[in-house]
């Protein structure tokens, strides 16, 4: 028996409804969300203005698309444009078919060259906002996970390629229908000289934070001084019903959550949090989730202190383009 011919080419406008029907063949290892439609592929990759058909490889097998890998960028420093220095494989999927090792390892050669090719200097499997340029709550929940920890296929796959470990990562979810934030000295003491402002799809959010984030509602928190009004740190939610599939509508995404550099180490980060979710809370939202890289001590004491559970585990890699 001769193995088929497998060509590998840029996407084409015809493609999406076979790409979806390769996305549906898969595991629920891959993390991927459950079921795709033409409408969610288009609000969450194709409708970005900095989509390159060349970064959407499709394999073939004749006539029949049988795997395709989606690779972008990231923004420069302040969000304001495309850089190519880190280039981002964001999906790389492949049909049950005889030749699958084979394919997948052919897209990740076409996918590496594409980014070489691009200006890459660093190529990314997976990535964590503001470093996701595609897919977001499609592959990964709030935030693209790249491989889930318990997939042992694409962990052996990735490293037989090169890549390392960059960081694990935790996703953790919060009920919030008996959220109660907690109780201590200090925080009441927070409570008396700060405040938290509400930004609903701010205005004068940067170009990269509107692409990436497209229609979807998001919220925008700031810890506020009373004293002088000074910004001390901020967190951002994102609406995650389109993509949700948890029980229970009304799920948002947590990102971007920062107490800046000066205000560390008083308990602020969990004031702000615990507010914020107050707040979703008696707006109706009914959970969230968020993701931490697991070295992250402060980001994941926060999330413990707020009674966050966590759900599962993802792991991303890299490696230079030199490579």
């Amino acid at each position: 028996m001769f193995n088929a011919v497998i060509r590998f080419r840029p996407f084409r406008n015809s493609d999406p409804p076979r790409l979806l029907e390769v996305w549906r063949q898969q595991s629920p290892v891959r993390g991927l969300m459950q079921p795709i439609s033409n409408i969610l592929l288009e609000m969450f990759v194709l409708s970005k203005p900095y989509f390159d058909r060349h970064g959407l490889i499709v394999a073939v097998d004749d006539d029949r698309v049988v795997g395709f890998a989606h690779a972008g960028f990231g923004p420069n420093g302040d969000r304001s444009q495309l850089s190519h220095d880190i280039g981002v494989l964001c999906v790389l999927i492949a049909a049950n078919h005889p030749q699958r090792p084979e394919i997948l390892v052919g897209l990740i050669d076409q996918i590496e060259e594409y980014l070489r090719a691009t200006g890459a200097q660093q190529m990314r499997i997976g990535g964590s906002f503001p470093v996701s340029p595609f897919y977001m709550g499609l592959s990964g929940g709030s935030d693209l996970l790249g491989v889930q920890a318990t997939d042992e296929e694409m962990d052996q796959l990735y490293r037989s390629r090169g890549y390392n470990v960059l960081q694990r990562t935790v996703v953790y979810e919060r009920a919030l229908s008996h959220f109660r934030s907690p109780v201590d000295r200090r925080l009441i003491q927070h409570r008396r000289k700060f405040r938290i402002v509400a930004r609903v799809n701010p205005a004068d959010s940067v170009w990269w934070d509107t692409c990436v984030f497209g229609p979807t509602d998001r919220i925008h928190f700031l810890l506020q001084s009373k004293e002088d009004d000074t910004t001390c740190g901020e967190v951002t939610f994102w609406d995650m019903g389109p993509v949700s599939t948890r029980p229970g509508a009304g799920g948002m995404g947590m990102i971007n959550l920062q107490v800046y550099p000066e205000f560390r180490e008083r308990g602020l980060g969990t004031f702000l949090v615990g507010e914020a979710l107050k707040q979703l809370q008696a707006s109706g939202i009914s959970r969230v989730e968020t993701q931490a890289a697991i070295h992250s001590e402060p980001a994941i004491r926060i999330l413990q202190r707020l009674d966050f559970t966590e759900l599962r585990q993802g792991i991303l890699y890299d490696k230079t383009a030199s490579e």
